[in-house]
């Protein structure tokens, strides 16, 4: 039986048996199932797994997702993406690695300086995730992919959410002044962090609440403290 997709046309399966072949264990070989089995100390057994990638799991358990991504050191969202497994990588599609590495070079200034970063900034700033020549093969589109902890060194540097590595481009936020002053300080940052992994009806939940907080804030203006 091939690997079948759930309601919101996501075929864990497949993207499973991506991650597994693109996020290695450090000696360069791939996590087996039993090894995740022994990793997560039994919470996601080895036949939950053979199932997933067989089609028998639909809708697996968000826990278990977040205890293999934490095991084999990707980001959780690389689960969610709607693209197909083979689009992972960044290799197809309007939005490159290069691409969305221009535009925070473009839009978000180093701090110390005022101005666009460097090739050797951001590579110090990474403390040695990244070197100079890998950031500007990368830039140049020579690197197509980065490991997920190279993504994680970049969006501490630039101060995005590493969200934006992986989201659809029609989905990629706005990087407008508001948006960037947000992303600049330590609460923004957890604030955005936190929202984004909320689900939708729980968004609409705290949109709706900080809209409140600004009908109140706009009805005491004027009134004495």
């Amino acid at each position: 039986m091939g690997a079948a997709a759930d309601v919101n046309g996501l075929d864990y399966g497949k993207r499973f048996l991506y991650l597994q072949e693109r996020y290695r264990k450090p000696d360069g070989s791939k996590w087996t199932h039993a090894g995740i089995e022994r990793a997560t100390k039994g919470f996601v057994r080895a036949n939950y797994l053979t199932n997933l990638v067989h089609g028998r799991i639909q809708q697996p358990g968000t826990d278990r997702l977040q205890a293999v991504a934490q095991v084999m050191r990707f980001p959780y969202e690389l689960w969610f993406r709607k693209e197909s497994p083979s689009e992972l990588s960044g290799k197809d599609g309007p939005r490159t690695l290069a691409a969305r590495l221009e535009q925070l070079f473009e839009k978000r200034p180093y701090n110390r300086t005022g101005r666009s970063f460097t090739n050797a900034e951001v590579a110090e700033l990474t403390f040695g995730a990244l070197s100079e020549e890998r950031i500007a093969a990368a830039r140049e589109g020579r690197i197509r992919d980065l490991e997920g902890s190279q993504y994680l060194a970049l969006s501490n540097v630039f101060g995005v959410d590493v969200s934006y590595w992986y989201t659809d481009p029609d989905d990629l936020p706005p990087l407008d002044d508001q948006w960037l002053s947000a992303a600049r300080t330590e609460k923004g940052r957890a604030v955005l962090n936190k929202f984004h992994r909320r689900s939708e009806k729980q968004k609409d939940m705290i949109l709706f609440l900080l809209d409140q907080l600004a009908e109140g804030d706009e009805s005491g203006q004027g009134k004495p403290g």
